[in-house]
Order: structure tokens, then sequence, then C-alpha cells
């Protein structure tokens, strides 16, 4: 019992570190953090992460996770704050490549020039998935190079990390179906989707 308690302060010591460290760097890896703010403007207590770990032999597929809201989002911002940092302690976040995209809210997918140069060559997928609908957040799911889910607004870190794992492992999806383009207009309603 002992042994137990000591290693679960010591996990919890590890991820106050590990997202301190990637709070005071602006970008680490590409990955976009903003620091969580507890009451009063103090920071607020270390993530909790998300999800069971993965053993490296379940995984069999690359996943890049492309995620695109800006500052001026509200939304984007406290999922940046509160979400994003216990999916960064998952290990299938750490298994999967992660993009950030800075995008304002009254933007379609930014232009070329704009994207980090991991999500250029994704650039025409992203267009067409994102049915040219402007808000904020978009998020894009790709599975060895090809599009498995373009989702608008960001899920809770542990919805994102399930989705996350299915698209490593093979596994069961979270949902009933996955987005593979959004309705021109209408950016919450799926315009193509195949069973999750």
């Amino acid at each position: 019992m002992h042994q137990e308690q000591a290693l679960q302060a010591a996990r919890s010591a590890l991820a106050t570190a590990v997202v301190g460290l990637l709070i005071a760097l602006p970008s680490v890896a590409g990955v976009q953090f903003v620091a969580p703010e507890g009451p009063e403007g103090q920071v607020a207590p270390a993530p909790v992460p998300v999800g069971e770990p993965i053993a490296a032999q379940r995984l069999r597929h690359k996943v890049h996770f492309i995620y695109m809201g800006g500052d001026d989002c509200p939304s984007c911002v406290v999922w940046r704050r509160a979400e994003l940092p216990r999916l960064a302690l998952s290990d299938a976040f750490r298994a999967s490549r992660y993009s950030f995209v800075n995008k304002p809210i009254l933007s379609g997918v930014p232009g070329l020039f704009l994207l980090p140069y991991e999500v250029k060559p994704y650039k025409a997928v992203l267009d067409q998935a994102s049915g040219g609908n402007m808000g904020s957040p978009h998020y894009a799911i790709l599975v060895d190079g090809v599009l498995q889910h373009y989702g608008f607004s960001a899920p809770p870190a542990e919805r994102m990390e399930q989705m996350l794992r299915a698209a490593l492992t093979d596994g069961r999806w979270p949902e009933p179906t996955r987005c593979l383009m959004r309705r021109p207009r209408a950016v919450t309603q799926c315009a193509e989707s195949v069973p999750g």
C-alpha cells in the first residue's frame, strides 16, 4: 500500500513538473500551451492524465492530430488551458504527431504560407474537409496520411484521447460516425460521414 502511495505521489510530481516545463516554454515540439489559471489568476493544480497506457506492440498506425484555433476564440483558449495539458500526458497523444495551427475565428483553413511545415501537404484535404467554413476550433485526425475525421469544436481530453487511441490501434471509434467533410455554411453538420 505504501509503495502505491509513493508511486502515485511520484507520478503527480512528475506530471506537475512536465506541465510546468511545457507551460514555461512557448512551444515544445510544436505543442502550444497556455498556462492554466485557477481562482484569482493563480496557477491551477497539475492536470490529471487521461487514458490508459498503450503497449508499443498495439500501435498500428501513424496518427497526426491537427488542431486549428486562435487566441480570439474563447473556447480554443479554454481547451488549450484545461484539456490540452491533460491530453498531452496520455500515451495516445505522445504516440501521435500534434500540430497547432493558429486560425482566427473569421477564417477558414489558413493559407499555405501560414501553416506549419508538417501540415502544408494536407492543405487541400483540410480545405475540402472543412467545407470552407469559418469558426473555431477545427481539428483533423489523419491516419497514415489519410483523413479519418474532421471535427468542429474540441472534445474534452478524455474523448480526444479515445479518438487518438482508436486511430493508433484500430480500436473502436468512440462515436457512431466519423466525419470526412463538413457541410458548407453549416460547420456543425457533417456532409460526408462513415460509420465509426
